[in-house]
């Protein structure tokens, strides 16, 4: 190199924000582990995706494990306020979940990848132990505490059967939701209408 070429910089591409780059990164690991899994996504295709360079992302992230666990508990961010208002709704229980659920399909809608990530979370933790703490993530278990709240105050207003417990809510209407989502994708489903209608037959279905 001459003493006139400047060296290569490592870092976030000139004129972005740090907070932009880290932003951009995320949401380039999303599609990577999404699409080739946690085992093979690699920290150079994170970074090709986000515009930087490898060693740049070292930058932002440790290890692999942490930008995992980043990405996992910033995908979480945007669903926190639609459950906090569904735990502050004055409604019956049907209507909380409704909202609940049409907050999920929105969410879908705008980026399949959210869901997608939350789906093979559980499955790529048990491959791979050193994202098993993903659970113990404060955004995930703010999450998971209130939509337990939300079960929990259908259990005691009355509005669901007491012999279903919140455990058994969670199973059904979680797995269930994210199930019909999995099989969406699956079969090409994945229009703006196919998963609205199925929450609304999922609706339909509960006589209490």
């Amino acid at each position: 190199m001459s003493r006139t070429e400047a060296p290569n910089k490592v870092g976030r591409p000139q004129g972005r924000k740090r907070s932009q780059t880290r932003e951009a990164i995320l949401l380039a690991a999303r599609g990577c582990f999404v699409e080739n899994g946690y085992g093979a996504a690699t920290f150079k295709d994170v970074a090709e995706r986000a515009g930087l360079t490898p060693a740049a992302l070292y930058t932002y992230f440790d290890s692999k494990p942490d930008l995992y666990l980043s990405t996992i508990e910033y995908s979480f961010t945007p669903i926190l306020p639609g459950f906090k208002a569904a735990l502050e709704f004055d409604a019956p229980f049907k209507e909380k979940l409704r909202a609940i659920l049409k907050m999920a399909v929105d969410l879908y809608e705008q980026d399949k990848t959210t869901l997608a990530l939350f789906l093979e979370a559980h499955l790529e933790a048990k491959r791979h132990p050193e994202i098993a703490e993903y659970e113990e993530r404060d955004h995930y278990k703010v999450a998971s505490t209130m939509l337990r709240g939300v079960f929990q105050q259908a259990i005691d207003s009355g509005d669901v059967p007491p012999n279903f417990s919140v455990d058994d809510l969670m199973l059904t209407f979680i797995g269930g939701t994210m199930g019909m989502a999995s099989f969406a994708s699956a079969e090409g489903m994945a229009d703006k209408t196919s998963l609205r209608r199925g929450v609304e037959v999922m609706l339909a279905s509960i006589k209490w």
